[in-house]
C-alpha cells in the first residue's frame, strides 16, 4: 500500500506500508498516480523468469525486494530525511496511577494496582492482591473463583509448601489437616522444608492413631506409580512414597498434590487404617 503527497515540483512523495499499516519504506519521490499493481506484476514475472533460468525449485520474493526493484529502475527515488529518536519516560513519577486506586498503607505515596496471583485449579481459587506503584508493598489479598460458574473450595492442605507428608496422612487417614500438621511439627516437619526420611512421617501417622502396614511391591522390573496403582485395593487407603515425595491413594483415587508422573518409581507403599 502507498500514501502519496503532492509537492510543488509536480512529483509525488510516497510512503509505502504493508497491509497492517506498518511503514516499510519512504519517503520516496515518483510520478503522480503510479500504478504499483502493474509494476508489481512486472517485478513478479521478472523474478519467476530469473528463477526458472537458474532452474531453482523455489522463488522467494518480498515487499522489500519489490521496493529495491522500483528504486533500481528509477520508478521511485529516495528522499533525504532526518532521523530522530524519541524517548518517553514511563517510570517513576511519570507512571500513570489513577486516583481511584487506593492509597498505599505502607508509604502513603503510591497507589494500589490490582494484580493477579497464583491460580489454585484444584480449589477453583484465583488469588488477587494490590501492589503499590511506588514501594511495591502488597496488601488486600482476595480469592475469586477461577471458573465463575463453580464454587471455590477450601484448602485441604495440598498447597502448603513442602507439605506432602501431612497432606498425605490427612487424606489417607481421613483426619483434619490442622491436627495432622500439629503432630507432624512435633515429629520435625517444617513448612518449606518438609520432613527427613519416611521414618518420621510414619511415626507421626502412628501418633495420630493410624495403623500403617507395608505393602510388598513384587514386580518384574520397575514398580512405577502406574503399575502400583493397578494392584491397590479400591476399598482401602494408602501412603505411597516416591523419590522425596509422599502421595495418598484413597479408594483407588490418586490425590497427589504434586501431580507426579505415573512413570515415577515407587520406593515404598503402606496400607493405612484407623
Amino acid at each position: 500500500m502507498s500514501t502519496e503527497l503532492q509537492i510543488s515540483t509536480g512529483k509525488t512523495v510516497y510512503v509505502l506500508s504493508d497491509f497492517d499499516g506498518a511503514v516499510i519504506s519512504g519517503p520516496l519521490l515518483g510520478e503522480p498516480g503510479l500504478d504499483l499493481a502493474e509494476h508489481a506484476e512486472a517485478f513478479r514475472a521478472e523474478c519467476h523468469a530469473a528463477a526458472q533460468a537458474k532452474q531453482d525449485d523455489h522463488c522467494f520474493i518480498s515487499d522489500r525486494d519489490f521496493i529495491g526493484w522500483l528504486i533500481d529502475r528509477g520508478v521511485l527515488v529516495p528522499l533525504k530525511s532526518e532521523t530522530m529518536t524519541v524517548h518517553v519516560d514511563t517510570s517513576g513519577d511519570h507512571r500513570y496511577a489513577p486516583k481511584h486506586w487506593p492509597e498505599c498503607p505502607a508509604c502513603g505515596r503510591g497507589r494500589g494496582e490490582e494484580e493477579s496471583g497464583q491460580v489454585l485449579h484444584a480449589l477453583n481459587r484465583w488469588q488477587w492482591h494490590r501492589k503499590c506503584t511506588e514501594c511495591g508493598h502488597v496488601w488486600d489479598h482476595q480469592d475469586h473463583p477461577y471458573q465463575h460458574d463453580k464454587p471455590m473450595l477450601e484448602d485441604d492442605g495440598r498447597y502448603i509448601e513442602a507439605g506432602c507428608v501431612p497432606y498425605t496422612i490427612s487424606q489417607a487417614g481421613g483426619l483434619l489437616m490442622e491436627r495432622v500438621v500439629e503432630v507432624c511439627r512435633e515429629h520435625g516437619w517444617r513448612e518449606g522444608a518438609g520432613m527427613s526420611g519416611n521414618t518420621t512421617g510414619l511415626a507421626a501417622a502412628r501418633a495420630l492413631g493410624l495403623a500403617v502396614k507395608r505393602v510388598p511391591l513384587d514386580f518384574d522390573g520397575r514398580p512405577t506409580l502406574r503399575r502400583v496403582m493397578t494392584v491397590l485395593s479400591q476399598d482401602k487407603s494408602y501412603i505411597v512414597a516416591i523419590k522425596e515425595h509422599w502421595l495418598p491413594v484413597v479408594r483407588g483415587e490418586n490425590r497427589d498434590s504434586a501431580e507426579s508422573s505415573l512413570r515415577s518409581e515407587v520406593e515404598c507403599c503402606w496400607e493405612v487404617s484407623l
